[in-house]
């Protein structure tokens, strides 16, 4: 019985850390392509291509910063990177120069802080489990707090009756996450840094070749590496662009607020749903008719 409720306490532990990083999605997608446009005054398409290219640059670096996660402490690098991206965040939601350079400078210091989080915190799934059962808890425990952050970091600038402003919106998550991500960083270290398991200790190779050796060995991964790509970049599109819709083709800047708690509450209350259709037909059936249902639903 003990043990059971240790392992419920290490779920808990480990999906707490979903909420904070549910926040930092709505300055970095959502509120901060307006606010660079609408106070900055920067061109909407330098904006959009700055930001473009900064993800871009961060997509490339990704397999080297899962390369770095499986030699370093998972818990390390998530701790010392939830300061990190602290800072790039401030700086690009409190810039002191309003220029390019600075746009993709700190974007792209906060995007690759991102990943360095994200990437130890999803490994550690793997790391902390002991058997599938787990697994999955884990990976549900992470999804519930994410969902919870997400609804709150939606509700939030709707009830403070500022969410058609994305600098005000800005602001208010700026000031929330500077409080909420290091406190739940802190809990998540000290509670479970002992639990993750000891590295087995192997030959190191040529990072890139075994890349290649892998998708040698297994081909069929290479169509999914792909696939993912293409699926991430149709996803984070709408999001992105989806304030801007909102205030230049539908002119109701002034509901901006119940679009987005009804545009990301849809996906929130859905998610059951796939899940269910998921258990009862195959799992490709269920990814390729949300692809056809994404697609017509832009």
């Amino acid at each position: 019985m003990n043990n059971k409720t240790n392992k419920s306490k290490e779920i808990f532990l480990y999906g707490i850390l979903g909420i904070p990083i549910a926040f930092l999605g709505f300055p970095l997608y959502i509120y901060l392509p307006t606010f660079y446009v609408e106070y900055i005054g920067l061109n909407i398409g330098v904006v959009g291509l700055v930001l473009l290219i900064a993800r871009l640059i961060d997509m490339i670096l990704d397999p080297f910063i899962g390369r770095i996660t499986d030699k370093y402490n998972n818990f390390n690098l998530i701790l010392i990177f939830s300061f990190i991206i602290l800072i790039g965040l401030y700086f690009l939601i409190k810039p002191i120069y309003f220029s390019t350079i600075w746009l993709f400078s700190f974007s792209l210091l906060t995007y690759i802080s991102y990943s360095f989080i994200m990437i130890p915190y999803l490994t550690l799934n793997s790391k902390l489990s002991t058997n599938s059962t787990d697994n999955t808890k884990l990976a549900f425990s992470r999804e519930i707090f994410i969902i919870i952050g997400v609804l709150t970091a939606l509700i939030m600038p709707y009830i403070f009756l500022i969410s058609q402003d994305s600098k005000k919106s800005l602001e208010l998550l700026l000031n929330t996450i500077l409080i909420i991500f290091p406190i739940f960083s802190l809990i998540f270290y000290f509670k479970l840094k002992d639990k993750e398991k000891k590295k087995n200790e192997s030959k190191q190779e040529n990072f890139l070749k075994s890349i290649n050796i892998f998708f040698i060995n297994f081909p069929h991964h290479k169509k999914l590496f792909i696939a993912f790509l293409l699926n991430n970049l149709a996803n984070a599109l709408p999001a992105t662009l989806f304030l801007f819709f909102v205030k230049y083709i539908l002119n109701l800047e002034e509901k901006t607020g119940i679009f987005l708690i009804v545009y990301f509450f849809s996906a929130i209350i859905t998610f059951p749903l796939w899940i269910k259709l998921s258990l009862k037909l195959s799992k490709k059936i269920i990814m390729t008719f949300q692809e056809f249902y994404l697609a017509f639903g832009q």
